[in-house]
């Protein structure tokens, strides 16, 4: 949808739906399943998941010929703002991660057997899936070097690996593997994706990874997977051969979207716990609110909030426009940008409630620490800012010398040496573009001599008037022209104006020729022709070449 800043009433009412759905019934969840298990979680969960399908907002991330509603990113990103706000947000309304960008895999790259099999429940969240590429023994940013091996045995692939950092691979049931299928191919052309049943013999999940962000509940989390000798039929290749990492990046995209739309609801719901605790507590003879410090960062978090928020926006909007492979400096932007901010804005958080913020009696600390993983996952800081500034510097050039373009010495040389054969802006000779006459008409561009500027401004603008035929607003740069040399000096400088110079070919139209030092202190009218341009009497002898080099043009 084209975004203005506002959004559409009809949408705009699903939203404010959806922010007090997420407070009164899901941000309770958070709490509430510490004391259930997890067949009565599901229940609830099942249970919120029908009322959001209800309203015909369930996994809006496909379009409707793939059983998504087709919201688009813009419309997708505003939805993950509110549903990021919790981490059961985006399970209740179909379009947690990984599963989310699995189904879009699943549902460009699949056969059709493949979406029958596995993208059917996948939406309808009857399974959970997972994505398993991340290796231990090799760097995550760097993935080209990944050694799990698939090898073709007959009608069967056959997959070795150790994978870690497989997110929800306990709880899936399907499981997405990159795999390399071609060890001799260009590095980007030798992984493959495969699908790979949890149960299938040979694949052992180990264990979920103690991370900084702590104890994930029901085995949500991020799985140790070896993979021994593990067999699955040959249409379980997804796409083709080789085209892993093209279909990587197609997951990636929007997902780096929606992780920083996720963000801003954390980064807010950390903002407003701020806000309040600085209004609510005293210290040192006032509220916390009254202090600078408290008062800076407030106003810091809130630029930076909007920062990332417009940037992440805007990268929607040009995904929707113009597709994903147009917004990859926007995408990049915010991954690194938006991570920061989330960062930012807890720890601000945390610091003004003190030992509270600290404690685990407010949700600060756990998206403290969740929140540092954001610098890491899905690509890190340093390899999107190396992303964007390859991408930023393609629009450069290296100036010829050893100086910037704008290397003030060099541009004062320059303003100081005429050139008639270069009509550049630094030279004294520079082009002069006309401005329209009465008749609709614009004259030939032709060079015109630089005066002093406290006189070519007022001069240059008298001319357009005159060319114009409004001389009701000369009085201006004549009073302009008298405060800097008197009213004799005002006429001797409007003086050559007077002088008509018709280039070679042209034709005057009807009309007389005007005479600036009489019709610029007001007295009668002109009527320009369209082809005439008045020119000082000191260029006259320069006006030949002018005009030669005018016509080669």
């Amino acid at each position: 949808m084209p975004w203005d800043f506002e959004t559409e009433p009809e949408f705009e009412e699903k939203l404010a739906w959806m922010r007090t759905f997420m407070r009164e019934e899901v941000w309770p969840l958070e709490v509430a399943v510490d004391d259930m298990d997890r067949e009565s979680a599901f229940r609830v969960v099942r249970s919120l998941q029908d009322e959001v399908k209800k309203r015909g907002l369930w996994a809006t991330h496909l379009p409707p010929e793939m059983g998504g509603q087709g919201m688009g990113q813009v419309k997708l990103g505003l939805m993950h703002e509110i549903e990021g706000t919790s981490f059961w947000g985006p399970i209740i309304f179909g379009n947690n991660a990984p599963d989310t960008g699995n189904s879009e895999v699943l549902a460009l790259f699949g056969t059709e057997e493949q979406k029958r099999q596995w993208l059917d429940p996948l939406l309808d969240k009857k399974i959970f899936s997972a994505f398993s590429m991340t290796e231990p023994e090799h760097a995550g940013s760097d993935p080209v070097n990944m050694s799990t091996t698939a090898v073709l045995d007959g009608d069967e692939w056959v997959i070795n690996g150790h994978k870690w950092f497989t997110s929800n691979g306990m709880v899936a049931s399907i499981l997405i593997v990159m795999v390399v299928t071609d060890p001799d191919a260009a590095p980007y052309q030798r992984a493959s994706m495969i699908l790979v049943p949890r149960d299938t013999p040979g694949v052992d999940v180990v264990r979920n990874v103690p991370v900084m962000g702590g104890h994930e509940h029901f085995g949500f989390g991020h799985a140790e997977i070896y993979y021994r000798d593990v067999r699955v039929p040959k249409s379980n290749l997804i796409g083709k051969i080789g085209q892993g990492f093209e279909i990587a990046q197609h997951r990636l995209g929007p997902g780096r979207i929606h992780h920083c739309m996720r963000w801003l609801g954390q980064s807010r719901r950390a903002f407003d716990i701020m806000c309040e605790r600085a209004l609510q507590r005293h210290a040192f003879g006032g509220p916390l609110a009254s202090k600078q410090t408290v008062q800076n960062w407030i106003a810091d978090s809130t630029a930076e909030m909007q920062a990332a928020r417009l940037m992440t926006l805007h990268a929607a909007w040009m995904m929707d426009k113009h597709g994903q492979q147009a917004a990859r400096k926007e995408i990049s932007l915010i991954k690194f940008f938006g991570a920061q901010v989330l960062y930012n804005v807890i720890d601000r958080a945390i610091q003004t409630c003190g030992a509270l913020g600290y404690s685990a009696d407010l949700p600060l600390e756990w998206m403290y620490r969740q929140a540092r993983a954001s610098r890491l996952y899905d690509g890190a800081d340093e390899v999107h800012r190396q992303t964007v500034a390859r991408l930023v510097l393609k629009d450069y050039k290296a100036p010829e010398g050893i100086y910037p373009t704008d290397h003030i010495p060099t541009r004062r040389a320059a303003a100081r040496e005429p050139d008639l054969t270069t009509p550049a802006r630094s030279s004294r000779i520079s082009w002069s573009t006309p401005p329209l006459t009465p008749s609709g008409h614009r004259p030939r561009r032709v060079f015109a001599r630089t005066t002093p500027r406290h006189r070519s401004e007022p001069l240059q603008r008298a001319a357009q008037l005159v060319l114009s035929g409004q001389r009701r607003l000369l009085a201006g740069p004549v009073r302009r022209l008298r405060r800097c040399g008197g009213a004799g000096r005002a006429h001797r400088a409007l003086r050559p104006l007077s002088q008509p110079v018709l280039l070679p070919g042209d034709q005057p139209a009807c009309g007389r020729v005007p005479d600036p030092a009489r019709d610029l202190g007001g007295l009668g009218a002109a009527r320009i022709p369209a082809h005439l341009l008045l020119l000082p009497q000191g260029l006259l002898q320069e006006l030949p070449l002018a005009s030669a080099q005018l016509r080669g043009q």
